[in-house]
């Protein structure tokens, strides 16, 4: 999974050491938010990527 965020990172203009902890830090805040919503990690980490999405649209 880290591999595809970073790929996905990388895709958005981020240089590949900055990919690599960008996908680390949005996995670490994806657990972080289902122990404390209670949800899935793919849950949150959709909401998370989402929220990524929709600020780059506008």
């Amino acid at each position: 999974m880290i591999d595809s965020l970073k790929s996905s990172f990388q895709k958005l203009g981020a240089s590949e050491s900055q990919a690599e902890i960008m996908a680390q830090q949005l996995l670490k805040r994806a657990d972080q938010i289902s122990q404390t919503e209670g949800i899935s990690k793919e849950a949150a980490l959709g909401a998370l990527l989402k929220k990524i999405s929709d600020s780059r649209a506008s």
